[in-house]
């Protein structure tokens, strides 16, 4: 759990979320904003060490908290699909290349 704690102070503290904002809010956000991300892919996801993932997922919590996801959605998607698109090369470089080449 501390890795998500880490990311909610990191949002609170980049974003300049107020402090009367519980944590849990926040945190309520991330979870739903790895899930968003976890269902676009096959295979775990991991925020930790995928930056490109870190900051759209520190983007959708803003945008959570402001209650505008829909607009995350539209404003984000080219960057979505091209961290899907890496995620998947990713995944098939490490699992030894594409069966159908």
């Amino acid at each position: 759990m501390a890795a998500i704690d880490d990311l909610v102070t990191e949002v609170k503290t980049d974003y300049q979320i107020p402090s009367f904002i519980p944590d849990d809010t926040i945190r309520r956000y991330a979870e739903n904003g790895i899930a968003f991300f976890q269902g676009l892919v096959v295979g775990t996801i991991d925020y930790e060490t995928d930056k490109q993932l870190r900051d759209l997922l520190k983007n959708y919590i803003y945008y959570a908290y402001e209650h505008v996801t829909n607009e995350f959605r539209a404003n984000f998607k080219e960057l979505i699909l091209k961290w899907q698109w890496e995620f998947e090369e990713l995944k098939t470089d490490i699992e030894g290349g594409d069966e159908d080449a």
